[in-house]
């Protein structure tokens, strides 16, 4: 497993505390202090900007002069950008080095695959643990088996070797907030996109065989991102609604984030059918205009 620090720089650190306002977005405020479950996403969100990300050591509900307050020490990190259209389910602590060197966007591809499968595979352990209904927990175990059968996939169009997912059992078990935090913004965007991008890919590449892989891998991420929001909704109702609110926070930066990295789409991987920078930032316009309803309050 690579650490998210393995492949990001570190330009800084926060060790110190945040007051929390009265209307703080996404922080449950119990008897005074912030509660658990929403700590370590506060201390993430207020300790990077749009070019950076931070690794969080510690947190803890604290007082700032006199009122509630987070606890936070953090890496503040600068890491590669990443590559435009690819786009995967990641999972916080398995992050795999992208690279932008040409040939090795299929490598991108591959690695986001393989990187799926421990993300699927960790989300149904949690999903036990939190006593969710069997058939999304079964849900969970068919989508890492479709991940998995990806990487041999994608890995086979030009004959590399597939490599191996990150050990999911290495992965620690998180809370239900963490949990609905991460689905937000790698299944229900993301991965949702990922499902434009597939379509594309099987329409579009000149490639015989890379229309034939990717019109399966559609028709898989299709299903991948309807679980994504189902298990949405499911989280929804064992969440505060401040987490709640954060969640749908959290769903309309991402989109933001994934047209600003739509900059970075390139036309030398032709082969794969991959939309152009223009093209990348419209199939993001358009899940973003069909997510709209379910973003506004």
């Amino acid at each position: 497993m690579l650490s998210l620090a393995s492949c990001c720089r570190e330009v800084g650190r926060f060790d110190g505390s945040i007051a929390l306002g009265p209307g703080t977005v996404g922080i449950g405020v119990v008897d005074g202090a912030v509660d658990d479950a929403s700590c370590v996403a506060f201390c993430r969100w207020n300790t990077r900007d749009r070019c950076t990300t931070s690794e969080v050591h510690a947190c803890s509900p604290t007082t700032v002069d006199g009122g509630p307050g987070v606890y936070c020490n953090a890496t503040i990190l600068e890491c590669p950008q990443p590559l435009g259209a690819v786009c995967g389910r990641r999972t916080d602590g398995a992050a795999i080095a992208q690279t932008t060197d040409a040939r090795d966007v299929l490598g991108a591809l591959v690695a986001l695959e393989a990187e799926a499968v421990a993300a699927f595979s960790r989300l149904a352990r949690e999903l036990v643990a939190l006593g969710a209904p069997a058939s999304l927990v079964r849900a969970a175990r068919s989508c890492a088996e479709d991940e998995r059968r990806h990487v041999a996939m994608v890995s086979g169009l030009d004959g590399r070797a597939a490599i191996d997912a990150p050990d999911e059992r290495a992965l620690a078990l998180r809370g239900a907030f963490a949990i609905a935090y991460e689905n937000a913004v790698e299944g229900c965007v993301r991965e949702t996109f990922g499902v434009l991008v597939a379509q594309w890919q099987c329409e579009r590449s000149p490639d015989a065989r890379v229309r034939e892989c990717y019109a399966r891998i559609a028709r898989d991420e299709a299903k991948h991102a309807a679980f994504a929001h189902r298990l949405d909704e499911w989280l929804a109702g064992v969440l505060t609604e401040p987490q709640r609110a954060l969640l749908e926070t959290a769903k309309r930066d991402a989109l933001a984030a994934l047209r600003e990295e739509q900059q970075q789409r390139a036309s030398r991987d032709v082969w794969l059918g991959m939309p152009d920078a223009t093209t990348a930032r419209a199939l993001v316009d358009a899940l973003a205009a069909a997510s709209r309803p379910a973003l506004v309050h």
